[in-house]
């Protein structure tokens, strides 16, 4: 056998473990909650006292008591109305952990607010402000 049939066999193997290993490590009953997070203040927070709501915060799931999943804002997208000025930033949260009767969802450290499993299914939609 060649040296490149050997490599070839070997890259197949470890791609097939990989592979197995994505399957394993996925969470069974798990699922993805998307939504937003809206800041009716506008999207410039930057020295204000939403200051720590921007692309990249960290949200933060639990039940129980524990930690179950983590996520972050996204970019946010500002919507002026008239005299008020919103911002909404997008999120997506993998691998939330279904069967638990209730999650609390907390955005930076601003409160956790409850939410059960269908309302995290349809659609996260939590106002800052």
């Amino acid at each position: 056998m060649s040296t490149l049939t050997a490599l070839a066999i070997a890259g197949g193997i470890v791609a097939v473990t990989a592979g197995v290993a994505l399957v394993v490590v996925q969470p069974a009953g798990s699922f993805t909650t998307r939504g937003s997070v809206v800041l009716d203040h506008g999207c410039a927070t930057y020295g204000t006292t939403f200051g720590d709501i921007r692309a990249g915060t960290q949200i933060t799931v639990k039940s129980d008591g524990r930690t179950v999943a983590l996520g972050r804002l996204r970019e946010g997208d500002q919507h002026d109305n008239g005299s008020l000025s919103l911002c909404q930033f997008p999120l997506v949260i993998d691998d939330v952990p279904g069967g638990h009767d209730y999650y609390q969802v907390e955005v930076a450290h601003r409160g956790a607010v409850t939410f059960t499993e269908a309302d995290l299914r349809d659609g996260l939609r939590v106002t800052v402000g």
